[in-house]
């Protein structure tokens, strides 16, 4: 029952979808908790979340249309997008000290599960996708900023709920994290620009 499970998740590509469900619920969930009590890092996050979610269907299908160059390209625009929702993040987190009113104590469990998924799933499918097809790949590297930006939220909201004075501890710890954040997405940009150019060699050559 198991392996048939296996090989019709695998067959139909249920994992693509099931990560586009994921940043459909997690999007919207922020833009209802936006509408409700405004804060710039909810409103970001959402914007963020709805941004991955249309980058990675792009990519999903104009792949099959495709072939690597462009692909690559278009990944690494998306998430030179995506550098705008994450640096008025870490801009707010430093001249604002807000508090972000969360409707549920739960979300915090939600961030903790949806991350920590994202992260293991990402790291063991991009050691595996180094034999696979390019969409694949760059939707692995895709999953491992998502990951990193979702555990920042998990780690914001940890520090808000449970501390009640400025730990300067802390605060470093939040600062450095966003800040590898926006530095590991530079350096995934510079991966797939370097690739788009090493591809578009390939065919000249040709």
């Amino acid at each position: 029952m198991l392996n048939k499970f296996l090989e019709t998740w695998k067959k139909y590509d249920m994992g693509f979808y099931a990560s586009i469900l994921g940043l459909l619920i997690m999007g919207t969930f922020h833009l209802v908790m936006t509408c409700i009590s405004f804060s710039w890092l909810t409103f970001n996050y959402m914007l963020f979340c709805y941004l991955m979610m249309f980058a990675r269907t792009s990519i999903y299908f104009v792949y099959k249309k495709d072939k690597q160059g462009v692909s690559y390209l278009l990944a690494s625009i998306y998430l030179m997008l995506a550098l705008i929702p994450l640096g008025v993040s870490f801009y707010k987190t430093i001249t604002e000290r807000e508090l972000v009113p969360y409707i549920f104590d739960w979300i915090i469990y939600g961030y903790a599960a949806y991350a920590f998924y994202k992260l293991i799933t990402g790291i063991i499918n991009l050691v595996k996708s180094r034999q696979s097809n390019v969409t694949k790949n760059i939707l692995c590297w895709y999953n491992l900023v998502n990951a990193f930006f979702t555990m920042f939220m998990l780690e914001f909201t940890l520090i808000r709920t449970f501390s009640t004075d400025i730990n300067i501890v802390l605060v470093v710890i939040e600062y450095s994290l966003q800040a590898y954040i926006i530095s590991f997405t530079m350096f995934v940009i510079g991966l797939f620009i370097y690739r788009y150019i090493k591809a578009n060699r390939g065919k000249k050559d040709e």
